[in-house]
């Protein structure tokens, strides 16, 4: 399962599926938790999925990201969640909270989280309770 809100953090998420080797018939869903989020940039994201070889369901949901994240990937059974993180920290961190944060902490399978840095992907990866 892949969290999605068009940012190049999220984008450096779904670089960290598609690099990768998967099984034949994968099963990818692109989440979007963002009113804002133009469908272009997520049909661009879903057809990067497909072009990797995953069967690829994109689903927009309302509400808080972090409780859509880990209630979408309870309900479905996901192996794994990619996220990204706009690395707050401080203040914001305090005010605002983390969606990665807050799913690596609380899912139940394993989180990769990833960032976007000078053009290249690093991702983090974090066992679920």
């Amino acid at each position: 399962m892949v969290g999605f809100n068009g940012s190049q953090d999220c984008e450096a998420a779904v670089d960290a599926v598609v690099s990768r080797e998967w099984p034949e018939g994968t099963e990818a869903r692109l989440i979007t938790v963002h009113p804002l989020l133009s469908s272009e940039a997520r049909d661009v994201a879903a057809k990067r999925l497909r072009q990797a070889g995953l069967t690829t369901t994109e689903i927009s949901k309302d509400g808080d990201p972090a409780h859509v994240l880990i209630r979408e990937a309870e309900e479905w059974g996901a192996a794994s969640i990619f996220v990204g993180t706009r690395d707050v920290h401080g203040f914001q961190h305090l005010l605002h909270g983390s969606v990665s944060s807050a799913v690596a902490e609380k899912a139940r399978c394993s989180v990769e989280v990833s960032r976007a840095m000078s053009g290249t992907a690093q991702t983090k990866v974090s066992r679920g309770a």
